[in-house]
């Protein structure tokens, strides 16, 4: 199974990236202690010039790995980074991304230090480049720099499940009825991609399950709109009748070493759609079993819904539907 370190805490900031920042005999006494998120320079609210965040920063952490997870995979994972990230462990280099609106992960498993702590660096550029997205000199808003989403290190097993794609398809001639949001039942086609990593000699065994979705915690805010309330309220008469209520089986596949990637193609029945009334999500989890232990799983919470553009508008579950909204900028 993952497991998920959170590293948010106990980083140094500089506001100028210094080289030997990737050095364990680096002198700290000038930088500032940071919690993540975190972002570079904070602009007052009058007029100033820009170049205030668009600089090369540093960020450092130091940390420790527990030597019971030598026989494990070691993953670095940063949910954002403003612009553009050289990632630095230990005094090599090992990764530079290029995207502040992006995720991404390193594998450090061989780079990892056991027996002594480890250092990890990071410079991040604010500045515009014409090859990084949003940048080429049509940016209409502030592009901050800095690690401003969490970072977390991930304990995983050998084999694990990297990813699952889900395609759902609705009929053409099922419409929405918008006079009873909750009672809008269909059939429709699952597709799933799910792709495993480090596939290895072994009898591997994939189990899908899906269950409808309900969660108290957003049922009983009142600060939540009505309507979201009960599309995830257990007593509600919909998820009461939901043939999926509980965790039900919908495929168990063996899985050979010659393919990282398995198929599944099937229908569910009677399942409720997801809409701007009716906001219904349901829970697949693959499981991922390996000599007939479970190794990994992996959930994902979506919803069943066709959305369509076509000449003359926008379709939302066959029925057309006029979006009012305007563009919210991440500044």
């Amino acid at each position: 199974m993952i497991k998920q370190i959170p590293m948010c805490d106990s980083w140094t900031f500089s506001l100028n990236f210094n080289k030997n920042m990737i050095l364990d005999d680096y002198d700290l006494s000038n930088d500032i202690a940071v919690t993540l998120p975190h972002t570079a320079a904070e602009t007052p609210l009058n007029y100033f010039d820009e170049k205030i965040y668009q600089v090369v920063c540093g960020y450092r952490k130091v940390f420790s790995v527990d030597k019971k997870y030598k026989n494990n995979r070691i993953f670095v994972k940063f949910m954002a980074v403003a612009h553009v990230a050289d990632v630095y462990l230990n005094g090599e280099h090992i990764c530079t991304h290029k995207n502040g609106y992006t995720a991404f992960e390193i594998e450090i498993t061989d780079k990892v230090r056991f027996d002594k702590e480890n250092v990890l660096a990071l410079s991040c550029s604010g500045t515009e480049q014409d090859n990084v997205p949003p940048f080429g000199h049509v940016v209409d808003y502030m592009t901050y720099a800095g690690i401003y989403g969490n970072v977390y290190l991930e304990i995983r097993p050998q084999t694990f499940i990297e990813d699952v794609y889900i395609e759902t398809i609705i009929p053409n001639e099922f419409v929405y009825n918008e006079n009873k949001p909750f009672e809008n039942l269909t059939q429709a086609a699952l597709n799933l991609k799910v792709k495993i990593n480090g596939l290895e000699s072994g009898k591997f065994e994939e189990k899908i399950f899906l269950k409808r979705f309900a969660d108290d915690a957003i049922a009983q805010d009142v600060n939540t709109p009505l309507s979201i309330r009960e599309a995830f309220a257990k007593d509600l008469h919909s998820v009461i009748n939901d043939i999926y209520k509980e965790n039900t089986l919908l495929s168990s596949m063996q899985k050979d070493s010659e393919s990282d990637i398995t198929q599944f193609k099937g229908k569910v029945k009677n399942v409720s759609v997801w809409d701007h009334l009716s906001p219904v999500l349901y829970e697949l989890t693959c499981v991922l079993y390996k000599d007939d232990e479970e190794i990994d799983e992996k959930k994902i919470r979506f919803g069943f819904r066709k959305a369509k553009f076509y000449k003359d508008g926008f379709y939302l579950n066959n029925r057309k539907f006029k979006i009012i909204g305007l563009n919210r900028h991440q500044s």
